[in-house]
């Protein structure tokens, strides 16, 4: 099919581009929800992550809450969710479809929303075309103007309701599904086996580095016994701010840095992320930076561990999230509580040297399969809003 022959014939005045409003009915997630992921439980819902991360929703992948109240609205099949807020603004409004069969009284996180297409439309719309269309370039320009910010970015949902999506003749929509799913298919396959090298070179430096920071035989006899809370003190961060990339100090989030700051609060030291879906992500903080709230600043404040040997230490610790509410974390406790042999200054300098090197050679050695990666999605983002672009 000669999709821009059709679109001329049938369209001679080019693609209507319709409001969501006019489309959609708007939906938001569970309400009352406690114990979220606990054993304990009266319901099941969908997470975030599942759809932050999924193009289409894993309907296998459902969570266990607790919630006051099952007189709520559940989610159908063909629903469309979007996660409502985030630290960063292109996390904002994320698209992920229900297309494959779900079991009744299934919830949704209440850090999402959903829409439910209307009944008069449902004929006009090709089963898939709409979690494509939600994730185009082309509308993700539109989220951005209806980006929100109070103490983290969020969607304006009146607003959003406003934007528009291309709706073209049913025909187009199933061969644009019909391309992009192969597409879809082929990408996952490799970048499944691009990921899949990237990990193993990832276990292999980390079981060498768990077997240079192993001391636990007690062979050495120059070793001492600490906490982590002899070594760090750690401290949570409340800031409410919005920064702007033309200042100076980089501000660090679970990818890394997002951001810039005026101040800085912290300088050559690991910065974890404790609590939600991110739980326990440590990076290494270089020079003077800026350590924002759900992170945790660590201030390293023992003259008898190396700076780089504690934040190795650090990642090497097995924490496990607990239940604050309805969000896994890390708590100060768990962070205090583990006991680490520590050589001499001398060997901690050697197997820090030893692991620096190793780092650096590990990054090298997969730095090619990120880039790889990364240009494999970007070639397939170009033919999605290449079909998905009309007049």
């Amino acid at each position: 099919m000669n999709i821009e022959q059709v679109i001329k014939g049938k369209c001679w005045n080019g693609v209507k581009h319709i409001a969501l409003c006019e489309i959609f009915n708007q939906f938001s997630g569970m309400t009352w929800a406690s114990n979220k992921w606990a054993d304990e439980w009266n319901c099941v819902f969908i997470d975030y992550m599942n759809a932050y991360t999924n193009l289409k929703i894993d309907t296998t992948d459902l969570k266990n809450a607790t919630v006051k109240t099952l007189k709520q609205n559940t989610l159908k099949q063909w629903d469309i969710l979007f996660t409502s807020a985030s630290e960063t603004p292109d996390e904002c409004a994320i698209a992920s479809e229900i297309e494959d069969e779900i079991q009744e009284w299934v919830f949704m996180d209440d850090h999402l929303f959903w829409l439910r297409i209307k009944d008069e439309y449902k004929p006009l719309i090709a089963t898939g075309y709409l979690k494509y269309a939600f994730r185009s370039t082309m509308f993700r320009k539109q989220v951005f103007t209806v980006v929100r910010w109070v103490t983290r970015f969020y969607i304006s949902k009146t607003d959003f309701m406003k934007l528009k999506i291309p709706v073209p003749p049913y025909e187009i929509q199933k061969e644009i599904v019909n391309i992009l799913d192969k597409f879809t298919e082929l990408e996952a396959e490799l970048e499944a086996e691009l990921e899949a090298e990237l990990e193993a070179r990832k276990s292999q430096y980390k079981y060498y580095r768990s077997k240079l920071l192993d001391f636990s035989d007690n062979s050495n006899q120059n070793l001492i016994t600490l906490t982590m809370w002899d070594i760090y003190d750690f401290q949570y961060w409340t800031w409410n701010n919005i920064p702007e990339s033309k200042w100076e100090y980089p501000v660090y989030w679970s990818n890394g840095i997002v951001w810039y700051h005026t101040e800085y609060n912290s300088e050559d030291a690991p910065v974890i992320w404790h609590i939600w879906a991110y739980a326990w992500i440590v990076n290494w903080g270089e020079w003077k930076h800026f350590v924002t709230y759900n992170w945790v600043i660590c201030k390293h404040k023992n003259s008898l561990v190396n700076k780089r040997y504690a934040y190795y230490l650090l990642l090497i610790q097995d924490y496990i999230w607990q239940q604050k509410g309805a969000q896994p974390f890390v708590s100060y406790d768990l962070l205090k509580s583990p006991v680490v042999n520590i050589p001499t200054l001398e060997e901690q300098e050697k197997i820090v040297k030893t692991l620096d090197s190793f780092n650096t050679l590990t990054n090298d050695l997969t730095e090619w399969l990120p880039a790889e990666i990364k240009m494999r999605h970007q070639q397939y983002e170009y033919y999605r809003d290449k079909l998905l672009t009309f007049n």
